[in-house]
């Protein structure tokens, strides 16, 4: 019989050791909701103070919210006139709300990082591939500097022209903050403005109009399709070809191309004897206010045109251009157009009989699909249960009320003078649409309940009716 060594073994008692502290990690839908939440509730402390309003009143902090989450969504939506409602200092804290909601939280975060020399961490390159909609964490750190490169050119060049129309009319001092304030609200696709009716003064001028209109098509491009662009085009080694461009970067300028003349041609067509909105306009100026209006329905919520005076064909045909929204990795909103054209094309292949879904000789992958099809559930599921909800609190128009809806979840802005009018219920309403609006329905689902996990089981498959 063997003698037990009577030495002590510690690795036979490591299982007995006490165990480490469990560390909570927030995970990067955690963050990013949790980054928004934090933004609008500090925006929202600052404008309830006295030093941001005319006329102080304590009980004034539900309309800072709304107007908080407004900004920081990039939305657009007020209950109360910004050019009136909030002194100097109150509009410039929303003008950095705005620049901060579309830039996004943890754009401005990483950008510290780097200027102070740190490094990113794996877990804020996720997170930040979570909240441009970037294929990979990888590339993210010279993909932020081009973010805050393309930022500031396109709103210093609209700034330029703005200031340089602006300041004859208004003087230097209000001319340039007026050019600076719709300057930045345009290019992040906020569609605040100073001036009570909009740009509704300026439907005759296609300067202001036309520079508006430019800033938002740039703003809601996305971030990574002018990425691309600018890389290929500064390339001189190669030639430009459509063909060499990323799948993504096609569809996207594809489908902005569509849009914005199909959403020209419709406003034409629907608004052309409406003596309130075109009917009285010449020729050249119904073309520039229809092209303007079929641009804000991406996501900005400028208006030249009275919207409440909009035809009801007009106000739906709006709808669907808000839903739909700009490009993934924007400052817009929406469902975003790649979305929709992966559905478009998974229903038509679906006719056809064919399995596979492809576009541009590329097969487009099973997630891809999953996920569009969950966002277009989840957010048209949002905007009936908010409607409902709607509909039981204001005691408004049907279709004026779904118009908000879909404006403030597209985080568009344009409102059918509807929002003024909202009970205190209606308001939260849509400050919570606003809210999952832009961090996204899938963004709050997987905050709340993914779970990564392995399948152990795989069961068998079967059959099941659906039409």
């Amino acid at each position: 019989m063997r003698r037990l060594s009577n030495q002590f073994n510690p690795e036979l008692f490591s299982s007995f050791e006490k165990p480490s502290k469990v560390q909570f990690q927030f995970t990067p839908s955690q963050l990013t909701l949790l980054g928004f939440a934090f933004l609008i509730l500090i925006g929202s402390l600052l404008l309830w103070l006295p030093f941001s309003v005319r006329e102080f009143r304590s009980d004034q902090f539900l309309t800072a919210l709304f107007t908080s989450t407004s900004a920081v969504c990039v939305t657009g939506l007020s209950v109360v006139d910004p050019g009136t409602y909030y002194t100097i200092p109150g509009q410039i804290i929303l003008l950095v709300l705005i620049q901060l909601g579309g830039l996004g939280y943890m754009t401005l975060y990483s950008l510290m990082l780097l200027a102070v020399g740190k490094r990113m961490s794996l877990r804020d390159r996720i997170a930040m591939q979570q909240v441009l909609d970037l294929p990979g964490p990888g590339g993210v750190v010279r993909f932020i500097f081009r973010i805050a490169l393309f930022t500031f050119f396109f709103e210093g060049l609209g700034f330029l022209i703005l200031a340089f129309t602006w300041i004859p009319q208004m003087g230097i001092s209000k001319g340039l903050y007026f050019a600076l304030f719709h300057s930045v609200s345009a290019f992040n696709n906020a569609g605040f403005s100073l001036f009570s009716d909009s740009l509704m003064g300026f439907k005759s001028q296609p300067l202001i109009l036309l520079t508006i209109a430019l800033l938002v098509i740039m703003g809601s491009m996305g971030y990574p399709v002018l990425s691309e662009l600018w890389h290929r085009l500064s390339n001189r080694k190669e030639p430009f070809r459509w063909k060499y461009l990323s799948l993504h970067t096609r569809v996207c300028l594809l489908s902005t191309t569509v849009l914005l003349v199909l959403g020209t041609y419709a406003f034409l067509y629907l608004e052309l004897h409406n003596p309130q909105t075109l009917a009285n306009l010449s020729p050249a100026e119904k073309l520039l206010n229809a092209f303007f209006q079929s641009v804000m329905p991406r996501t900005a919520g400028f208006n030249a045109l009275d919207t409440s005076h909009l035809t009801q064909t007009s106000l739906f045909f709006m709808m669907s251009l808000m839903l739909v929204g700009a490009n993934p990795g924007s400052t817009g909103g929406g469902v975003k157009t790649t979305t929709i054209v992966v559905i478009l094309l998974q229903a038509f292949y679906v006719l056809k009989g064919r399995q596979q879904v492809t576009l541009f000789q590329r097969r487009i992958s099973e997630s891809t699909l999953s996920k569009a099809m969950a966002t277009v559930l989840f957010s048209i599921l949002w905007i009936n249960c908010v409607t409902i909800l709607m509909t039981i609190s204001e005691k408004q128009d049907l279709l004026k009320m779904l118009f908000e809806v879909v404006s403030a979840f597209a985080t568009v802005g344009l409102s059918a003078s509807l929002t003024p009018l909202l009970s205190p219920f209606g308001q939260i309403l849509i400050i919570a649409t606003m809210y999952a609006g832009r961090v996204g329905v899938i963004t709050i689902g997987t905050a709340i309940w993914w779970k990564h996990r392995h399948a152990l089981v795989k069961y068998p498959e079967e059959n099941l009716l659906v039409s």
